[in-house]
């Protein structure tokens, strides 16, 4: 079986969906987080302690089931909404 490696090189088995594989790379980030899915991107949405969803503090990250990621606003600006997953997919990405 293949093993996929996280950024803080942690393996991850490739049987793992890749949401699952995000979610598990989140749990150990010093940032507030919140992640979204739909059926074809895994959204990370990354804020500084004490963000809500409700502001526009926070970064957001599409991966897709390929591992290829994109940044809302084409940046990683800590200046979007992470509201709820409709929000977030409604985002321009580049």
């Amino acid at each position: 079986m293949a093993k996929l490696t996280t950024s803080i090189d942690a393996p991850i088995s490739s049987e793992r969906s890749f949401s699952t594989q995000i979610k598990k790379v989140a749990s150990v980030s010093p940032y507030k987080l919140k992640v979204y899915s739909d059926a074809s991107y895994t959204y990370l949405c990354r804020a500084r302690a004490g963000a809500v969803l409700a502001t526009t503090n926070w970064q957001i990250s599409r991966w897709d089931s390929n591992g290829s990621c994109t940044h809302a606003d084409g940046d990683l600006k800590f200046d979007n909404l992470a509201t709820d997953a409709g929000v977030v997919a409604a985002l321009s990405y580049s």
